[in-house]
């Protein structure tokens, strides 16, 4: 698949998913833009994001992330910050998140990528799978970044 394509297909599932957003909320969310005179810089930071990402579904989940700013669940900020996480995350990790339950045993490098991100806080000594050690590492928690994710971009319509 050429870089075009694939750009494209990019930008597609965003907007794909960005149109799920309900049309008065979405109207709403430009104008704020367009009153604030931010609509060019969120569309930047978008679009370099977006340009950035070597996986076709981290953009759904921006889109997810965005829509929750447009309908007022989510202030922007928030929102733009957790996409730049998403952006630094590999996505098989993200998908841990929903199941991620604090103090569970979890795949030690799994969460300290997670963590390494700003996904997760750590908190005292835990046990990982796989581990022979009596001491193997850090216990993790969702931090609000994570919890973020997980009920606003990993979430299925």
């Amino acid at each position: 698949m050429s870089a075009v394509v694939a750009a494209t297909s990019t930008n597609r599932s965003l907007a794909t998913e960005f149109e799920k957003t309900p049309l008065a909320d979405r109207k709403a969310f430009i104008a704020d833009l367009d009153k604030k005179r931010k609509n060019a810089e969120f569309g930047e930071q978008i679009l370099f994001l977006i340009d950035r990402m070597e996986d076709i579904e981290k953009p759904v989940i921006v889109a997810r992330l965005i829509s929750a700013a447009a309908t007022g669940k989510l202030p922007l900020s928030k929102a733009l910050r957790v996409s730049k996480i998403v952006d630094r995350a590999f996505v098989e990790d993200l998908k841990t998140l929903p199941q991620f339950q604090a103090g569970s045993p979890t795949n030690r490098l799994i969460a300290d990528a997670l963590f390494s991100v700003g996904l997760l806080t750590g908190d005292g000594l835990a046990f990982f799978e796989g581990d022979t050690t009596a001491r193997s590492g850090t216990t993790y928690h969702l931090n609000a970044y994570g919890q973020i994710l997980v009920e606003y971009g990993l979430a299925q319509d």
